[in-house]
């Protein structure tokens, strides 16, 4: 009996999970570390505390920006770009731009599909400082 799990989605590189996070500089600050240091990682992979801890800070850059094209139309059982464009509202020669093996674009049309929260959006501060303070007050 042949049994064919689903694909497995690609765990984003090094690399990627930096530049999701804005880049060498920004890791390096939000790590208190130098910038030195997490180009290395780029060579030889985040150390795994630093990676917890980037992973439970934005968690969205270690979801779907590493699916490649290819993992996706297998995970979704489509056969070719132009149902993939469909799928996802997108004009053909988008889905046809992306290389099969590269990662394709982060969207909330394709963390729906793959059934992934969307990253929380910071929220607006109030300009009322109190703001915090003021309940609903129930009369009788």
């Amino acid at each position: 009996m042949d049994t064919q799990s689903a694909p497995q989605i690609d765990q984003p590189t090094a690399s990627q999970i930096i530049d999701a996070l804005g880049g060498t500089t920004v890791v390096a600050k939000l790590c208190c570390v130098r910038a030195p240091s997490v180009s290395d990682w780029r060579k030889h992979g985040i150390p795994s505390a630093r990676r917890q801890f980037l992973e439970l800070l934005r968690p969205e850059a270690f979801s779907t920006a590493a699916i490649t094209k290819r993992a996706l139309l297998a995970r979704l059982a489509l056969v070719n770009d132009t149902s993939l464009a469909a799928l996802l509202q997108l004009p053909r020669a988008v889905v046809e731009g992306w290389a099969d093996d590269s990662a394709v674009p982060d969207s909330p049309e394709l963390r729906a599909l793959l059934s992934q929260p969307a990253p929380v959006a910071a929220e607006q501060g109030s300009d009322d400082p109190d703001a915090s303070r003021i309940v609903p007050v129930e009369s009788a």
